[in-house]
């Protein structure tokens, strides 16, 4: 909370390395370069504008932070009246999240857990009904199998099931149908996609 003076000094950039002033980017720089010095602990090149003193910056808020290049991390930050503002739009999101969650703001982190640990158990839940599902289909899969010119074929509609779930599917009639056709599908609601149609065909090896 220092208002520590911000001080300017052109020179070459050979004296501006000398006297320990960094370069960041790899950005390319002229014969003569702008050395911006802050107390003992910054001074860098830098060809910007800059506050008198660092008093005039004010709030100081970082809003994000990533690697840009190996062993190099970049921030980005908010001063001044955007970052005032910023945490009063961050303030407004919490109240509004507390009142769907009818929660105090205090509460808001502990009770979004709490659901979220409630929505796993729920979708857990939901996968081991689908497995039953699955294998109780696949227990009578030898009687829905019918013959088209010689070859078996099994043909099931698996409701809201995903890819990933109609190859378990899949994995499952296989082991319990010697050889054959299998073709499986279900409507599902995909939201990446215009098509609410997924399946998947499975070609049975002969059995030896």
């Amino acid at each position: 909370r220092e208002n520590v003076t911000v001080q300017t000094n052109e020179m070459g950039i050979q004296e501006a390395m000398n006297v320990g002033a960094l370069a960041f980017f790899g950005d390319k720089y002229g014969e003569n370069v702008r050395v911006v010095g802050i107390g003992e602990f910054s001074q860098e090149l830098c060809g910007g504008t800059h506050c008198q003193a660092t008093g005039e910056i004010g709030t100081f808020r970082i809003i994000s932070e990533g690697g840009v290049a190996a062993g190099v991390r970049r921030i980005e930050a908010l001063t001044g009246v955007g970052a005032l503002d910023y945490c009063k739009k961050v303030e407004s999101d919490v109240r509004e999240l507390a009142d769907l969650l009818k929660a105090s703001a205090a509460e808001v982190v502990p009770k979004a857990r709490k659901l979220v640990s409630l929505l796993k158990d729920r979708e857990r839940e939901l996968e081991q009904l689908k497995l039953k599902m699955m294998d109780q289909s696949t227990d009578n899969a030898e009687a829905d199998i019918r013959e088209i010119k010689g070859v078996k074929v099994y043909v099931q509609c698996a409701e809201r099931l995903s890819m990933e779930e109609l190859r378990l599917f899949s994995d499952k009639v296989r082991n319990k149908v010697a050889q054959g056709v299998i073709a499986l599908g279900s409507a599902c609601l995909l939201y990446t996609s215009p098509s609410p149609r997924d399946a998947t065909l499975s070609r049975m090896p002969s059995s030896a």
